[in-house]
């Protein structure tokens, strides 16, 4: 992902129709067509959190019509083992990527990593194989070469389908809690845009299931599990197609990165995912880098994913592309700016960026908190009564994003589509908010109020003396 926060046609954007819950007085709520939205207020610490499930078996699921499709657990259990031991470290690439070779020579068989630690360096997963991850084993990225090239290129821990499609691959970890298996990486330099390192880049692949896994970030810049074209096939052939990401979740992201990056892909079921600062799920069509504007995301399902003190949970931004259906079901934040957010395509000036026609958003919470990681172009949706915990005069928290600030949450649902064509069905009785137990009065929810259709700006407004709810929006 590429920050761009402070490009004018978005901080234009934050400045068009949004729906939001805006403190701080009583107001009526506002109907989208025959649906009221459910506000509700708690005392309580808030609402239930989800994201990573805490107990479960890991392994690998089919789902019928969305998701990884290959090869059955059962029908993996039966394939030649390749095991893999730690020592000695440095020549773990090497070592692990024979294992991958040797397997994929006889059609198929499963990688056997063992506990320890293991310095890895683009390790190109091969068709027909699947790698299982003990507990405790911790993948560690090579981060040695400081070249200028290396400074500008993500030191990926697995490609998945860069220079050529491959088919039927699954990477399980196993563990529970603080056993799971761990990949880490670190920043390079105190500088910006410079260095970084991801977990997973997935490209040019059919039928890919991935499990089970801490990424361990340092707001370092790259997504944890970044999805693009084939890097030598940009048809739809060598995008990501049938993509289970289950169960997987990443720490101390960087306010415009986070965990996942779907810039393409086709039926992606993302479940079970949990970030620390960041977005957890990025749906964003951004091709840049091959040029494609007519082939993007469709048919891409986010269940429960959670952010806690980030940016938000799902951002759904188009670009230029006319992509596919996506449907959110399952999106929690606490202390973000946040839960879900949606955009017109950015550096669209055809206006035909958008998400198909069935796309919808529901069963959306948000827990509100005053130190979320915020940014000055959010600061034109944070209405007046809650300004003032807007940090401007601060250091940025966030390492990356030198405009980053801390800043209160803003709202659930953050739509700043402009045209109404494009813009995303939201099922309103299932979007709900809270705030903590004995919140400061500035953050309740009581009023926060959806502002939904008409000429509404969704900024403060220019009477600086109206208090916060929808009046001072019109």
């Amino acid at each position: 992902m590429k920050t761009k926060f402070l490009n004018k046609t978005m901080i234009t954007s934050f400045l068009s129709m949004t729906l939001c819950f805006m403190s701080c007085d009583k107001q009526d709520v506002l109907l989208e067509e025959t649906e009221q939205l459910s506000i509700e207020e708690t005392t309580s610490e808030g609402l239930t959190e989800k994201g990573v499930q805490s107990s479960f078996t890991p392994g690998v699921f089919i789902r019928q019509g969305v998701g990884y499709q290959g090869t059955s657990q059962k029908d993996i259990n039966n394939l030649p083992k390749f095991v893999v031991n730690e020592l000695p470290r440095h020549n773990a690439t090497e070592r692990i990527q024979k294992a991958i070779d040797q397997a994929s020579a006889r059609n198929g068989g499963r990688v056997i990593i063992k506990p320890g630690t293991y310095i890895v360096k683009r390790i190109n997963l091969k068709s027909n194989v699947h790698i299982r991850l003990k507990p405790n084993v911790i993948m560690r990225a090579d981060q040695r070469d400081t070249s200028p090239a290396a400074r500008r290129m993500p030191k990926s821990i697995f490609l998945v389908g860069l220079r050529e499609n491959i088919f039927n691959v699954t990477i399980v970890g196993e563990g529970k809690g603080n056993s799971r298996p761990k990949f880490r990486y670190f920043r390079e330099t105190t500088e910006r845009r410079v260095g970084g390192a991801s977990a997973f880049n997935v490209n040019g692949v059919k039928d890919c299931f991935i499990q089970n896994v801490l990424i361990e970030d340092n707001e370092t810049r790259f997504a944890g599990i970044d999805f693009n074209f084939n890097f030598i096939d940009i048809s739809k052939r060598g995008r990501p197609t049938n993509v289970t990401i289950d169960n997987c979740e990443i720490r101390n992201a960087a306010f415009g990165y986070g965990l996942v990056q779907l810039n393409v892909g086709a039926n992606v079921l993302l479940s079970n995912l949990t970030g620390y600062g960041g977005i957890t799920a990025r749906l964003e069509s951004d091709n840049r880098t091959f040029g494609s504007t007519t082939i993007g995301i469709d048919n891409c399902h986010v269940r429960n994913v959670l952010t806690v003190d980030g940016n938000t949970s799902v951002l759904l931004q188009p670009w230029n592309v006319v992509n596919g259906n996506v449907f959110i079901d399952g999106a929690h934040a606490r202390n973000c700016n946040f839960a879900v957010e949606t955009q017109d395509g950015y550096l669209d000036t055809t206006g035909k960026g958008r998400f198909g026609p069935n796309s919808y958003i529901k069963n959306v919470t948000h827990r509100y908190g005053l130190t979320a990681t915020s940014h000055f172009a959010i600061e034109a949706s944070i209405p007046n009564c809650l300004l003032k915990f807007f940090k401007k005069n601060e250091p940025s928290p966030d390492a990356e994003e030198s405009a980053s600030r801390v800043g209160p949450s803003v709202c659930v649902v953050g739509d700043f589509i402009t045209r109404d064509r494009n813009r995303i069905k939201v099922f309103g009785k299932t979007v709900r908010a809270s705030v903590p137990k004995n919140t400061n009065p500035a953050n309740t929810v009581t009023s926060r109020v959806d502002i939904l259709r008409g000429r509404a700006i969704a900024h403060r407004g220019n009477n600086p003396n109206k208090q916060c709810g929808w009046r001072a929006y019109n």
